[in-house]
């Protein structure tokens, strides 16, 4: 569930930031190779607002979409992240690209006049709809659905009554062995716990891409024209072509492992889209007239910092390190946490248990009985297996008094265990201490638990261990010093290519219930990339389309 939880978050950034000529029905045919038909869902009605002359729909403005008026900042920021201007970025008090002189080192495309502007409809899940996903991921079991008592957690963080919680956080659940499937209106997420994938050092993309892509089509969900792209660090992005262009925004954005094992995706399709008009574009120059005259709030842009040479500063700054909890197949594990419970859709089967994020393997009487146990902290114990994920129960117990512990201390090697000994002398023994932490070190232990388990000290249950690192002086105590202020200040900034391309814009929209579901348009953009003269990569997207509601009338 941690990669699922990390797949939703980084979906939901990817809406907020955002990123020919047949259409989809036409275009069946992959730029790799043949696929078969893509299945199409019922549309339903689009309704948009519509011009008084010529009753050509009036579109969204990225105007609109933006937050970014009064780009007026030297921005501070870390070295190798990504700036999105679609955020209002302020630190300073002028335009990042004020003084800057954009030439172009591109050709200008001229063969595109008109484009079609294409919108989406979320397809309501049904049960026969998620199990149809559901099937085409390889899962046969049966749907689960989270708890209302574990959704209304969601609810009660976003300030909202359970019933008029977004219908994606009422999701369907799907489950096979150490594989699982989140299937909601938008979009499904995948993770397969077994599959070790290295988030320090990922392969390079022209590793991944082609293993990532060979795994996609071999489970047949590469059934539409597309492109890979390389994602935030580990991901290879499949962005489907409209018309012979790209969508800005990933279809699928998928993590393997150097075996081309799938270790996690997320799938947001875009197989539903309906033309809402074909609208007369304003040329590549012309857009490439608004960025010279001025970057302001029309015109979105992303930054990726180049990587610049902190050895000094990593010689200067105290480091820090950090062990997450890590279980053997086989061993003995004990857990604390409120049981998230899942219900299937089939009320005659017994519920799914989840202790953190392990699946709990008993009988169906043991997992109704902890189904009531909802919202309560429990103690699980059993063995760990870790080709299913699973913890095969042996007992569990309510603890409704139980406090975390944070610890600290010094690790010391004594009476055939790893101990952590606390200033005031109290020792706990560290089961499953890292390998790489030694004797002496000075630690920082958050715990769920000291447990009893009749031996010379009690057993300390931690989740996480963390220390400070000595810098170049043998530092250990000093806080670290801030990152120097890096003012982003262009002087030139080198266009090396110029293409027409798809954005998706969403927007919200309530159904007669109350509840609120995405809708999406596809809006024709030109789209610049180039190098700036400190190493950055920079991309500006301008609308393509001359007929739009203008800021707010939509």
């Amino acid at each position: 569930m941690k990669r699922i939880l990390i797949l939703m978050i980084i979906a939901f950034i990817l809406l907020c930031v955002g990123s020919a000529c047949r259409t989809p029905d036409e275009a069946r045919v992959s730029t790799k190779a043949a696929v078969a038909e893509v299945d199409v869902w019922v549309t339903p009605e689009v309704d948009v607002p519509v011009e008084a002359a010529g009753e050509r729909p009036l579109l969204p403005s990225l105007t609109t979409f933006s937050d970014s008026a009064g780009l007026d900042s030297n921005i501070t920021i870390a070295e190798g992240s990504v700036i999105d201007g679609t955020s209002r970025l302020t630190s300073g008090g002028a335009n990042l690209f004020a003084g800057t002189t954009f030439l172009l080192n591109a050709a200008l495309p001229t063969q595109a006049a008109t484009a079609q502007v294409w919108r989406q409809e979320t397809v309501p899940l049904t049960v026969e709809r998620a199990q149809a996903v559901a099937a085409k991921w390889g899962f046969s079991g049966p749907l689960y659905q989270m708890a209302a008592a574990n959704r209304g957690d969601v609810g009660e963080t976003l300030g909202l009554e359970l019933e008029q919680l977004p219908v994606d956080f009422l999701e369907y659940h799907v489950f096979s062995g150490a594989q699982s499937l989140v299937l909601t209106e938008s979009a499904f997420y995948f993770a397969d716990e077994s599959v070790p994938f290295n988030y320090e050092q990922p392969q390079p993309f022209n590793h991944r891409a082609p293993r990532a892509e060979a795994t996609l089509q071999a489970m047949g969900l590469l059934d539409f024209p597309y492109t890979l792209t390389e994602g935030w660090g580990h991901e290879v992005w499949v962005n489907r072509m409209v018309d012979g262009f790209p969508i800005d925004m990933p279809e699928i954005s998928a993590g393997v492992d150097e075996n081309g094992r799938l270790a996690f995706a997320s799938y947001q399709p875009f197989d539903n889209l309906v033309v809402v008009d074909t609208y007369p574009l304003i040329s590549a120059e012309s857009a490439w007239q608004q960025i010279q005259d001025g970057i302001d709030e029309s015109i979105l842009y992303s930054i990726t910092e180049a990587e610049r040479n902190t050895e000094t500063l990593a010689d200067q700054t105290i480091g820090f390190r950090y062990w997450p909890r890590e279980f053997q197949s086989g061993q003995e594990i004990h857990l604390y946490t409120s049981p998230t419970v899942f219900l299937p859709v089939n009320e005659e089967a017994a519920p799914l248990i989840q202790a953190q994020t392990y699946l709990v393997q008993a009988d169906d009487e043991t997992r109704r009985g902890l189904a009531e146990q909802l919202g309560i902290n429990v103690h699980f114990w059993g063995t760990f297996d870790a080709s299913t994920n699973t913890l095969v129960l042996a007992g569990w117990a309510p603890v409704p008094g139980l406090t975390p512990l944070v610890k600290n201390g010094m690790v010391q090697t004594g009476d055939g265990f790893r101990l952590l000994v606390e200033p005031e002398g109290e020792v706990f023994i560290l089961p499953d201490a890292p390998v790489g932490l030694a004797d002496g070190s000075q630690v920082n232990v958050f715990a769920w638990a000291a447990r009893d388990a009749g031996l010379a000290y009690p057993v300390l249950e931690w989740q996480g261990i963390d220390m400070q690192v000595p810098n170049a002086s043998g530092e250990t105590t000093a806080m670290p010093e801030m990152l120097p202020e890096h003012h982003l200040v262009y002087s030139q900034l080198d266009i090396n290519q110029v293409a027409l391309a798809y954005h998706v814009y969403p927007e919200m929209a309530v159904d007669e219930n109350g509840r609120s579901h995405q809708t999406y348009w596809l809006l024709p953009v030109w789209r610049f990339t180039g190098l700036a003269d400190n190493g950055d990569m920079l991309e500006f997207t301008v609308q393509a389309t001359e007929q739009r509601a203008a800021n707010g009338e939509r």
